[in-house]
């Protein structure tokens, strides 16, 4: 087993992406790559399918994916309640799964990230790079924000992650966040070192007002309930960006002009950005986002 790892949840419906992330990795380094690659599945009829496929189209790659089935971490997992087990079908199943692969990572690895499938690599050399990039800007303890246009689905995203904490911290972050305004969601590639991992989830199952496993729905972005942790216990800071982006467009979003801006206003230059985005900034002469970025988000979304 590796230090790091890259953990990817996976459905039936999202193979093909899956698959081409696979192929932006070159099959000749796969034994060199210093993160293991992981995907979590809901159950195991989803696990045998998905893996059926990945021996035809995929093949060389299977000896090096490990396959965490969630279902079955529940069961097997005193800690974790068996309801739990019910909201993997429902419409937050992709938030159950995430904190689940993290809960069951946090005993493994040093460091993990967790993306969705449609990710691809920039180009063959970009993996041996990621977790220097990941260590290196984690370790920043800064997280880059911006408000966007007005977005009532935003603000309740923001409020919903919040209510894991109690009442003095929800205050706090309602200051933090300008009333619940500035979005710091998906301007990077989620990363979690694990000794923050085991405070977070000893703080959650033990001081959270609300009990956590339970109260998991769509609205609780893992990534943001994690960074509220961070910001609150961790010594982390929020870095707003709104007077480089004009709040004109979500950070996710952000062509490499105004990531530039970014960078030289906070020292901070993420891992990845959207592929559109890329394609755009490429197309505008901005030659060195093929140096500094070694991943695509939204890569279903050209």
């Amino acid at each position: 087993m590796k230090k790091y790892a890259l953990i990817i949840p996976v459905n039936l419906r999202k193979i093909n992406w899956y698959c081409a992330f696979l192929h932006s990795i070159d099959k000749d380094k796969l034994q060199e790559l210093d993160f293991d690659l992981v995907i979590c599945t809901s159950n195991l009829q989803e696990q045998d399918t998905i893996m059926s496929c990945l021996q035809i189209i995929a093949k060389e790659y299977v000896p090096y994916i490990k396959v965490l089935d969630i279902d079955t971490y529940i069961r097997e997992t005193s800690q974790l309640p068996e309801s739990l087990r019910y909201l993997l079908q429902t419409g937050g199943v992709i938030n159950v799964k995430k904190f689940c692969a993290l809960h069951w990572a946090m005993l493994k690895y040093e460091y993990v990230a967790v993306a969705d499938c449609d990710i691809l690599f920039r180009d063959k050399e970009s993996p041996s790079k990621l977790f220097a990039r990941c260590i290196e800007n984690y370790e920043k303890n800064i997280y880059i924000t911006s408000t966007p246009p007005s977005n009532d689905l935003f603000k309740s995203i923001m409020m919903s992650c919040s209510i894991f904490y109690p009442e003095r911290d929800q205050a706090t972050l309602k200051n933090l966040t300008n009333e619940w305004t500035t979005y710091p969601w998906f301007f990077e590639l989620p990363v979690y070192k694990k000794e923050d991992l085991a405070q977070f989830f000893s703080f959650v199952e033990n001081k959270s007002p609300i009990p956590f496993w339970y109260c998991l729905s769509w609205l609780s972005f893992e990534h943001l309930v994690f960074i509220y942790f961070r910001l609150l216990y961790c010594n982390c800071q929020f870095k707003d960006v709104t007077h480089i982006t004009n709040g004109r467009r979500v950070l996710e979003h952000t062509n490499f002009d105004f990531l530039t801006k970014i960078e030289n206003d906070t020292g901070y230059l993420p891992i990845w950005m959207s592929s559109r985005m890329f394609i755009e900034s490429i197309q505008h002469g901005h030659e060195a986002a093929k140096q500094e970025i070694l991943m695509f988000s939204h890569a279903d979304r050209i």
